[in-house]
């Protein structure tokens, strides 16, 4: 027999199965949220424990019940609703105050703040250039008054007899230089004399004859009187110089600026020294006590006020906010691009 021994062979390479991965259970896949369970009721026993250990009140609070008031309801026809409009309270009067003229301001009585009254004088310009004029016309008017009463008076008596005696005289005169002409005549005619003496006396003759008729003019003037258009030129002559120094009087006292009522002064323009031209603001007066409110209402609103009738106005400067009684005063009208209302102006 022939006997054959196996000889291990060694392997030349080696080869690897792939491994498979571990399959798990079923009922652990689809159980594994339950683990959660426990960690989700963790907040609620933090919460709830305290709760029940807390002890419990001696007794629950009692709540008291509310009083209720009962109305009876009644059907109405109409009813009334309160509205509230705001407004501004303002000064009833404000002036820019000026002088009527321009001048050199040499005087300012009034400040900022000031109260005045009616009347007070606040300013005043250099008016001496006036008053040097105003005198003249002064002194021309007591000449022409002086003339004027003459003029009523009429002659004196001595002013007559004066002329009387003037006419006597020259009638004397007169009567010589005739008699003195007739015989400077004879004299020429007889050949005495030569042309020229005749002449002379002849011409002496005619001049008093002239001269007394003058001065018997004179005195019948005298004793006529005046004339009434002599009296009535001189009278007119006074009366311009009147017109002339009342003019003067104006332009002084538009000089001084005065307050036209009572207020206080809220601005001043100028200082001393300053030279303003007319109708520049010096001062700014403002009303004071009587305020108006102006208050815009709509058009509705406005229809149902008339002028004169009274008002309840609150003023919102103080708490508690008084209420003052109002007169309504005048009604405008201003249009705007989307509404349209009344400014309403009460006193």
């Amino acid at each position: 027999m022939t006997a054959h021994s196996a000889t291990p062979e060694t392997p030349t390479s080696t080869e690897v199965a792939p491994i498979a991965p571990p399959i798990a259970p079923k009922w652990r896949s689809r159980r594994w949220w339950l683990w959660l369970l426990p960690l989700a009721a963790l907040p609620i026993g933090f919460v709830v424990i305290p709760t029940l250990l807390a002890p419990a009140p001696d007794e629950a609070p009692q709540i008291a019940a509310l009083p209720v008031k009962t109305i009876t309801v009644e059907p109405v026809s109409r009813y009334s609703i309160e509205r509230t409009y705001s407004g501004e309270l303002v000064a009833r009067r404000s002036s820019d105050l000026g002088f009527e003229r321009a001048g050199t301001v040499v005087e300012i009585r009034a400040d900022e703040g000031d109260r005045v009254t009616a009347g007070q004088v606040l300013a005043r310009l250099d008016a001496r250039s006036l008053a040097s004029q105003r005198q003249e016309l002064v002194a021309q008017r007591a000449q022409a008054e002086a003339q004027l009463q003459e003029l009523q008076a009429g002659p004196r008596r001595e002013d007559i007899a004066a002329a009387q005696a003037a006419v006597a005289e020259l009638r004397q005169q007169l009567e010589l230089a005739e008699l003195k002409t007739q015989r400077r005549e004879y004299l020429y005619e007889e050949g005495a004399i030569a042309r020229e003496d005749f002449d002379q006396e002849a011409y002496n003759a005619r001049a008093l004859r002239d001269r007394r008729r003058q001065a018997q003019s004179n005195l019948d003037e005298l004793q006529a009187g005046t004339r009434v258009e002599q009296v009535a030129a001189q009278s007119a002559r006074v009366e311009q110089i009147d017109a002339n120094i009342r003019s003067i009087d104006i332009e002084l006292d538009k000089s001084v600026l005065r307050a036209p009522f009572a207020g206080r002064i809220s601005r001043r323009a100028v200082d001393e020294g300053v030279v303003v031209a007319n109708g520049a603001m010096v001062l700014q007066l403002l009303e004071q006590g009587n305020l108006e409110a102006r208050v815009g209402l709509p058009n509705e609103a406005a229809d149902r006020l008339t002028v004169g009738s009274e008002q309840t106005v609150q003023v919102a400067i103080a708490l508690p906010r008084p209420r003052h009684r109002a007169v309504a005063g005048t009604r405008g009208r201003q249009s705007h691009r989307h509404c349209c209302s009344r400014p309403a102006v009460s006193r």
